[in-house]
């Protein structure tokens, strides 16, 4: 078979795979609706992946399948993916079969200040966890996915810096998770991994553009597109807490001034909060048990400094999304974490500035809204990417050999031109 010929059936098999992990089951007809395949090209591609044991349809008894259509799908069995969240108020970790459903959750408490040392030692105790909790099943887990507070270097496995995690500068984070486990490993931003769950929460109605905004200790975000993750050349993407939304302003981890995490991250909010104690200001909040949970009850209830912390909040993270939307120009921007607890009137001072920052067109079918995922969602994200990783590279692996097999093949019975066989992708 020529050359072209078998790039052609490698770039098809890669596509149906890479759909039905961004979107889930899908009948015959969904796949040809949104993959530029013919359906008899699609029917013997079906019929190759079921023999393989990579796809089922297990609705389809034969060439009819009455009047409801069977769904095409990855077939669960094909191995195990965990991913791990390393978060300040827990370490989660999740496991995932290659069908997407998840068939174990482990957690630890994690103090909101700890070392390297500390960090490492909750990783630990959640693989340890999750591999009592597997058993047998331990054994068909075929990757980790880690999600990193800080910036990475995902080709490499690498942890740059997390400014909020003492210690965590320069680690070969996969390769010291693949030495502890024995298994493949691969590091992803947190908010990036999120970002990814909070898309793959939308299917089957995949959209296609999610902008994902995490508003926690840090503030970072995601953006998704097609099913794809962006991370930019340096993987430094999205880092969307340090962007400087005003020159001169307070100083930031990152070294910069006038950051957005320098303004509303939940250190630059509880410093807020002892400034206005310290003046004497009469509110409820209280900079020593400072939470997010505090401000939204205190606004609630009519706090006046905490109405007016929430509209300074809302202004700068407005500014931040009409940066984004201009140059990104989502579909959906889903909110998370803590600092979305106050609620809808947060939300209205961020949108208020989107309007009078962006196109009209660039509003007009965009939808804003907060995130509604658990609380493993992170852990989710980086199990889905390391799982969608291990299948391509397994499917790419296996095309590949059979490929080198039947040129070999060929060659051998001095053959030439292309494949005569019912194998033959048209």
């Amino acid at each position: 078979m020529p050359p072209s010929i078998l790039r052609h059936q490698e770039w098809i098999g890669g596509q149906l795979i890479s759909f039905l992990l961004a979107r889930g089951p899908a009948t015959r007809g969904e796949i040809l609706e949104n993959l530029p395949i013919r359906p008899a090209t699609l029917y013997g591609l079906i019929q190759k992946l079921v023999r393989h044991g990579v796809l089922e349809e297990p609705e389809r008894r034969g060439t009819h399948t009455g009047r409801r259509a069977s769904p095409v799908r990855l077939r669960p069995d094909q191995g195990c993916f965990i991913g791990i969240d390393l978060d300040f108020p827990c370490t989660v970790g999740v496991c995932l079969d290659a069908g997407g459903e998840v068939v174990a959750v482990a957690r630890r408490n994690s103090p909101t200040l700890k070392t390297r040392r500390q960090a490492q030692r909750e990783i630990e105790e959640v693989v340890a966890e999750l591999r009592r909790r597997l058993g047998p099943r331990w054994k068909k887990v075929r990757g980790i996915g880690f999600a990193d507070p800080g910036v990475v270097d995902v080709q490499r496995g690498v942890s740059i810096r997390a400014v909020n995690l003492e210690g965590w500068e320069r680690l070969p984070t996969a390769r010291w998770l693949e030495q502890i486990t024995g298994i493949t490993a691969s590091i992803y931003p947190d908010t990036a991994a999120r970002a990814y769950a909070e898309a793959a929460a939308h299917r089957p109605a995949f959209p296609a553009s999610l902008l994902h905004l995490q508003f926690d200790a840090g503030i970072g975000g995601g953006f998704v597109r097609g099913g794809e993750l962006m991370l930019g050349d340096a993987h430094c993407a999205m880092e969307i807490g340090h962007l400087v939304i005003r020159e001169g302003g307070p100083l930031c981890q990152c070294g910069n001034r006038g950051c957005l995490e320098a303004f509303a991250g939940f250190g630059a909010l509880r410093r807020r909060v002892e400034e206005l104690n310290e003046q004497g200001v009469q509110t409820a909040l209280r900079a020593a048990d400072f939470s997010f949970q505090q401000l939204a009850a205190c606004h609630q209830e009519g706090d006046k400094a905490a109405h007016a912390l929430v509209q300074e909040v809302g202004f700068y993270m407005g500014t931040a999304m009409a940066m984004a939307v201009t140059i990104l120009n989502p579909g959906v921007i889903v909110l998370g974490g803590g600092l979305t607890l106050i609620g809808d009137s947060l939300l209205a001072v961020a949108h208020n500035v989107l309007t009078l920052r962006c196109l009209p067109d660039a509003l007009k079918n965009l939808v804003v809204k907060r995130s509604k995922m658990p609380e493993h969602a992170t852990a989710l994200g980086a199990a889905l990417l390391v799982r969608r990783r291990c299948l391509m590279e397994k499917i790419a692996f296996r095309q590949a050999a059979r490929n080198k097999k039947m040129v070999r093949f060929r060659e051998s019975r001095g053959l030439v031109g292309p494949s005569r066989g019912g194998d033959e992708l048209r």
